[in-house]
């Protein structure tokens, strides 16, 4: 079915939004297709979301939408049944939903063998570097930034934002969805270029295998602030004073989301614990196990 189409020069994010939409309905179908196995559901249905944007059918050629993607749905499933190959234990999870929750997890689990280990530590500096860049752009970038590197719960970070938890949740799920695409093909993104001519300044070591990776990527944050001074500190209060307050708008949370100290101004405002408190590790393992984190 997905043969008949050609890639598009980048991820569409209408396509995104129209599979975003129907996210809970579709579950709902993957679920039923595999007995209530929600681990495989989800899976299926990040495959599916994964290839209907990567892909980019035209949407004016399609006559039932919920049909095209019921049907995309079956047919991923089947081929799940299909597959009797087990992946070589250093293959990348990259299709995956949980991609960057499984990373540093995976990390501890097999520090054994150094070359998985490196492996893993240069997707998490890709995918590092890729927030950096995206979150001077698109709120999406800070979103992934606040979650997965520096440990905030979706409802500290809707506090943050100014925003609700499932504007949030919204946002990790687009954002989860196009880092997955950028991992299999950066060069399938227009802006990558973009990101390889300031790869400098975030001085993240690939090729390395770092002691503190965690340590290593919040410093290449706090590096990739596009503000040589802090120009927010002082004015914290007044952002986030009142019951009704507005919504951060985007330069302002990348700015907030890359200095420590406005974050941990910020976080003792709202009454959150200190980003100095925080390490994602541990957060990320609650999350592998299917523990509540919001």
């Amino acid at each position: 079915m997905l043969d008949d189409f050609e890639l598009t020069p980048e991820a569409s994010t209408v396509h995104i939004n129209i599979f975003a939409e129907r996210y809970s309905k579709l579950l709902g179908i993957a679920r039923a297709l595999t007995n209530n196995d929600q681990g495989q559901a989800v899976d299926i249905v990040h495959d599916a979301l994964i290839k209907f944007v990567r892909y980019s059918p035209d949407l004016h050629k399609i006559n039932n939408l919920d049909g095209y993607l019921r049907a995309l749905l079956c047919n991923l499933f089947k081929a799940h049944k299909r597959r009797v190959s087990v992946r070589s234990k250093c293959e990348l999870p990259i299709e995956n939903h949980d991609l960057i929750e499984s990373v540093l997890p995976g990390i501890a689990d097999r520090c054994c063998d150094p070359n998985f280990l490196l492996q893993m530590q240069d997707v998490l500096r890709i995918i590092c570097e890729y927030a950096c860049f995206r979150k001077e752009r698109l709120k999406l970038g800070s979103v992934l930034i606040l979650r997965f590197f520096h440990g905030y719960h979706t409802s500290e970070i809707a506090l943050i934002m100014g925003v609700t938890s499932s504007a949030v949740s919204h946002q990790l799920k687009l954002a989860q969805a196009e880092v997955c695409l950028y991992l299999e093909d950066p060069k399938h993104f227009n802006f990558y270029h973009e990101i390889t001519a300031v790869r400098g300044r975030y001085k993240l070591n690939y090729g390395s295998l770092a002691d503190d990776l965690v340590e290593e990527l919040r410093r290449a944050i706090f590096q990739s602030s596009s503000c040589r001074e802090c120009f927010l500190h002082s004015n914290l209060c007044k952002l986030y004073e009142g019951r009704r307050r507005k919504e951060i708008d985007c330069k302002t949370l990348a700015h907030i989301v890359s200095c420590a100290s406005c974050l941990e101004t910020a976080s003792a405002f709202l009454g959150l614990d200190l980003l100095s408190e925080r390490y994602p590790a541990d957060m990320l393992s609650r999350l592998v196990k299917g523990e509540n984190t919001s």
